[in-house]
């Protein structure tokens, strides 16, 4: 039988139901196997492993390395924790401060408070010496009553009581006690004329002000 060209581009074959070589190259163009597809896709793809390293190698960006987190971390308590303990022994140093000020405040109101209590019986030795002036210097009574005096001062003294100051100053209400004013020629007005009885100060406290006469 005679097979027509025709025929075999008609139906693709030479009639021996075999494809003839062009028809094997034309269909073979024309359709594309799936698994080659499937191939061809995937190693052209974006979200492929193998491009996703090449994008971080090529942004030169590295994960931190779980090291350094941990020395970082450890670092920042080791600043918190030297803080703290400063800040402690700052706290601590003001208060051990303000407690020796306070023990050294207390100390000085109990010392004036006895100060106070004995300043009339050192008055009243102060006024047996004075009317003993001229008396027999070799007296016993007069030698022991002096040797009372300076001792009774020198204990005092040792304790840091001082005289408050009258000579030439300026009154201030502070220190002293204004008990008269009286106008005196030739001199201004506000300043201590005369001492009618002593004053003592204990460090800042006042034990007892002295009673003055100050120029109007």
């Amino acid at each position: 039988m005679t097979t027509s060209s025709n025929d075999i581009i008609s139906d693709g074959t030479d009639g021996r139901g075999e494809a003839s070589a062009g028809s094997r190259s034309s269909f073979g163009r024309s359709k594309t196997d799936p698994a080659d597809a499937e191939t061809v896709s995937g190693s052209n793809g974006g979200n492929s492993p193998a491009s996703s390293e090449a994008g971080e190698a090529a942004s030169g960006e590295e994960p931190p390395e779980p090291e350094l987190d941990e020395l970082t971390r450890l670092t920042g308590e080791r600043d918190e924790y030297l803080d703290l303990a400063r800040r402690t022994q700052a706290e601590f140093e003001n208060f051990r401060k303000r407690a020796a000020r306070e023990r050294g405040e207390q100390r000085a109101r109990v010392i004036a408070e006895v100060v106070r209590d004995l300043l009339p019986v050192v008055d009243n030795i102060d006024r047996a010496l004075e009317a003993a002036e001229g008396a027999d210097e070799n007296d016993a009574l007069l030698q022991g009553v002096r040797m009372v005096h300076v001792e009774l001062h020198g204990y005092l003294e040792r304790l840091g009581l001082k005289a408050i100051e009258t000579d030439g100053a300026r009154f201030d209400p502070a220190l002293h006690e204004a008990i008269a004013s009286i106008p005196v020629e030739g001199s201004e007005s506000g300043l201590i004329h005369e001492v009618r009885q002593q004053g003592f100060q204990l460090d800042e406290i006042v034990v007892r002000p002295a009673r003055v006469v100050v120029t109007a």
